[in-house]
């Protein structure tokens, strides 16, 4: 039997370095095409900062403040949630798994969520509380604050304050 000469050898391990470089090429090449041929990532952290920050606090006293920080943490951990689904996920062999459109929209309501939280904390920070229930409403809502972000009260004189309301 002749072996024609259009047949390759049975498919093996690459054992030439040149071959080798020549596959993580292609590889290189077919992962910068499937990126070039998506729509470009949202930049949701811009657009979300620019929005958060245009919200209008000024006209809420401190209990619908404390409200609206609670509801827009929770609604910041459902976006979140929306972004871990499998309708909002493209699972690449290479890359691994990476938002799709719904995931990137997700995050950028997730972000929006949580900026507009922080605008939040920062307003109450800034008031003065007119009676006691304004005082603990604000204290409770700065004391959520810290621990969402530092993960415990590591202000000292916030941890005073509350020592010094609730003793």
């Amino acid at each position: 039997m002749s072996k024609s000469s259009s047949r390759k050898a049975p498919a093996g391990p690459r054992t030439s370095l040149r071959e080798r470089a020549a596959d993580v090429d292609a590889s290189a090449a077919r992962v910068l095409r499937r990126k070039a041929e998506e729509p470009a990532a949202s930049q949701s952290m811009p657009l979300a900062k620019t929005q958060a920050d245009a919200v209008e606090l000024s006209g809420l006293n401190i209990s619908q403040l404390s409200n609206l920080f609670d509801v827009f943490e929770a609604i910041h951990h459902q976006w979140l949630a929306v972004g871990c689904q499998p309708f909002s996920e493209i699972h690449d062999p290479i890359v691994g798994v990476r938002p799709n459109a719904a995931g990137n929209l997700a995050e950028q309501e997730a972000s929006r969520a949580a900026l507009i939280r922080d605008r939040i904390a920062d307003e109450v920070r800034l008031r003065k509380p007119q009676d006691d229930w304004q005082r603990d409403e604000a204290l409770s809502l700065r004391i959520k604050d810290a621990i969402l972000c530092e993960g415990a009260i590591r202000d000292r004189d916030l941890l005073m304050e509350a020592v010094k309301a609730w003793g």
